[in-house]
């Protein structure tokens, strides 16, 4: 009995540990020959959120804006290859957020790659955190 309850002990030991401590484990986001890395979190920051009221990124935030920065890698090396092009533009058009600000800056609904080229820090803006 006495060791059920040392081992029990030991691993809720260990397990409120790696809650505290949360560590981050690279994942990683890629298409065609471009790739991103972001951190994955066991616990999702969850002892930050709660600790901080919700300030720090979670795992879901992560890797929203790890697909962004994918997302303006390809615009940046773009070079007239269609699946990027058709990937792009199915992006922006089905994205609210991307599709709003491209339509505010070009006052059109056609995206063009020359366009997201040059908006491409507006259109494609990170989530960040206040």
């Amino acid at each position: 009995m006495k060791k059920i309850i040392i081992i029990s002990l030991f691993i809720l030991s260990g397990i409120g540990s790696l809650y505290l401590i949360d560590p981050a484990f690279e994942h990683k986001l890629s298409f065609e020959n471009y790739a991103i890395k972001y951190d994955w979190r066991i616990f999702d920051n969850s002892y930050c959120n709660f600790k901080t009221g919700g300030h720090c990124f979670t795992n879901k935030t992560n890797k929203t804006n790890a697909e962004i920065e994918l997302y303006r890698q390809l615009v940046v090396n773009y070079n007239g290859e269609e699946k990027i092009e058709q990937m792009l533009k199915e992006v922006v058009n089905k994205t609210y957020r991307f599709d709003m600000a491209y339509s505010e800056l070009t006052k059109t609904r056609n995206v063009e790659i020359d366009s997201l080229k040059k908006y491409k820090e507006l259109v494609f803006r990170k989530i960040m955190l206040k």
